[in-house]
């Protein structure tokens, strides 16, 4: 069974449809539809929501191409770990390292900065090495 989304789309204000058409990330393709269609219908000025809309993405595709810097405290801790062998260290180095999302113009970027990336290479690094070292004086 299909959700209609028409009948819920002419339920909302008009602030509710351009904050969904602004901001379609969170939504189904079939309510983006539905709610540019209803925004055509009350004669909602749909260009200019468009050039905001781009302008959004634009400035989105800029933030997400430089990447977040990673929280000091946890870099440290799991450093710690790493150098502790401790797999909890090994997999926040490969996610610090790792991490991508996808954008609005539907091309991948890493979710950390460079900077937050190297220390993350750093911290999976020596997390593998002290782990395989310590497997290999259990073994020996």
């Amino acid at each position: 069974m299909e959700f209609d989304f028409g009948t819920d789309v002419q339920l909302k204000s008009d602030n509710e449809l351009i904050d969904i058409y602004i901001n379609p990330s969170f939504y189904q393709q079939e309510m983006i539809d539905a709610v540019a269609a209803e925004i055509r219908r009350r004669k909602l000025p749909i260009e200019a929501l468009n050039k905001i809309k781009t302008e959004k993405d634009r400035a989105s595709v800029t933030n997400l191409a430089v990447g977040k810097q990673g929280n000091t405290l946890y870099i440290v801790l799991c450093y710690c770990l790493a150098l502790l062998g401790g797999i909890p260290g090994i997999i926040a180095g490969y996610i610090y390292y790792f991490s991508k999302q996808k954008g609005p113009d539907s091309q991948q970027y890493y979710v950390y900065n460079d900077s937050t990336r190297k220390l993350g290479l750093g911290m999976l690094i020596i997390g593998c090495i002290i782990f395989f070292y310590a497997i290999m004086t259990r073994l020996a």
